[in-house]
């Protein structure tokens, strides 16, 4: 995530430089480290997010599932249910 933010950061620094006629081949070069960012945050960074999710619901679905059997056994433990 740093070299993102960094990436980012640089190329809104570059984006905005105005030096001579060399400016357009730096703004350029500035969007296209742009868009590498923007693509690569789109291949590896949205997945990896998605996928440490996953697990962080698959782990509350088994909890609540313990919860519910828990809850179950104490229901046929008390008389009159």
């Amino acid at each position: 995530m740093k070299v993102v933010a960094i990436g980012t950061v640089a190329s809104w620094l570059l984006l905005g430089t105005t030096v001579g006629s060399s400016a357009s081949v730096v703004q350029y070069g500035a969007l296209g480290l742009l868009a590498f960012v923007v693509v690569w945050v789109c291949t590896k960074g949205f997945p990896a997010l998605l996928k440490s999710q996953k697990s962080q619901v698959d782990e509350l679905k088994e909890a609540i599932y313990e919860l519910k059997q828990e809850i179950r056994v104490l229901k046929e433990r008390i008389p009159g249910n």
